[in-house]
């Protein structure tokens, strides 16, 4: 069993096919030092800047200006950790595209089940990630509800990277973009200017499938998109990953943006498919204007001590001699923070239901 503990489950999860995911690779990369040794993490984000230097008569020696200020903040991040049984009948069961006379041991099956529950417990830990990803985005905030396996309401708890009681990262048209009278380029615009009053340079215009719809369907946006004479945008699907499209780039009065179509979804409690991003929503997003970091795992290994992990994946391979029985679990504590405040601005821009 000494290669299958924590140590070395670690190397392998690193060295396998990890899971990708659009919203939190493109805006929330992992940062130099990323994994912290502590149970808690710090958070630093910079506050708006935009100084102008003052005009300076010669011969005085410069005037001193402040240093622009960052808030750094103190968080325990979430706790996220899937588990998959292995059981005797598991080992002898035909796996998935094997042959149906496959002669296999229990023992090379087990290994077997080892690798594939360990891409599958990467992959649900990297779905939640970018299920924070998509709430840090829309809201600046994190609500989540803690799972505590005693059939009770879940511990609720909230995260919140702005002062007050309203998002101010969030902009409302006065009219909806499916209705007449909508201008969305006059939308998308000041959008980007209220990102630009915090010093982000917004680069990305992601939006759902009813959004799409509407901007699709604007006659003085295709008027826009048809203009050879001015270089307002262009429509050239490629496909980027996990549910995401880039449709070509809008040019909202000087600011060209990607588009970029986003309908990926994932399987909560109720196993009802959800988008990460409601419809109707869109987002206008600075790539790299988040960040994300991980904090230690402490578990009880073999030896009956408790041993902390620095990482972003803690795999543990937990038997039970007495029913034959082991579990594989991994153990992950992700917090997702923007970098910068202002890197994302929402927006409900269509009604659906």
């Amino acid at each position: 069993m000494a290669y299958k503990n924590t140590d070395v489950l670690m190397a392998a999860v690193k060295q396998g096919p990890l899971a990708n995911s659009f919203l939190r690779d493109r805006y929330f990369p992992k940062l130099e030092m990323a994994e912290f040794a502590t149970e808690d993490v710090l958070i630093e984000y910079e506050e708006n800047g935009q100084k102008c230097a003052p005009f300076v008569v010669p011969y005085i020696g410069g005037i001193a200006v402040q240093r622009e200020g960052y808030t750094s903040k103190r968080f325990t991040p979430a706790n996220i950790e899937p588990k998959i049984p292995m059981t005797i009948d598991d080992l002898m069961k035909k796996g998935f595209g094997e042959a149906i006379y496959a002669n296999e041991s229990p023992q090379v099956r087990a290994d077997k089940l080892l690798a594939k529950d360990l891409l599958t417990l990467d992959e649900m830990t990297t779905r939640r990630e970018e299920y924070m990803a998509a709430k840090v985005m829309l809201d600046h905030a994190l609500d989540m509800d803690f799972n505590t396996g005693d059939g009770k309401k879940p511990d609720k708890r909230r995260i919140q990277f702005y002062n007050g009681d309203s998002n101010p990262y969030t902009y409302t048209p006065e009219t909806e973009w499916n209705q007449e009278g909508a201008t969305i380029i006059d939308d998308i615009f000041a959008m980007c200017e209220l990102a630009s009053s915090n010093g982000v340079r917004i680069q990305d215009l992601i939006v759902s499938p009813a959004a799409m719809n509407a901007i699709r369907s604007d006659a003085s946006v295709r008027e826009l998109l048809d203009n050879r004479k001015m270089n307002y945008g262009s429509i050239d699907p490629k496909a980027l990953t996990n549910g995401a499209n880039l449709l070509g780039t809008l040019n909202a009065d000087g600011y060209v943006l990607n588009l970029i179509s986003y309908n990926d979804k994932y399987k909560g409690d109720a196993k009802k498919l959800t988008p990460f991003i409601p419809d109707g929503y869109i987002i206008a997003a600075a790539p790299a204007g988040g960040q994300r970091v991980y904090g230690a795992v402490t578990q009880m290994e073999d030896d009956n001590e408790y041993h902390t992990y620095v990482g972003d994946r803690v795999p543990k391979i937990v038997p039970d001699k007495a029913t034959d029985k082991r579990e594989l679990k991994m153990t992950s504590k992700p917090l997702l923070a923007p970098l910068k405040l202002g890197s994302f601005y929402s927006a409900k821009v269509v009604t659906v239901g």
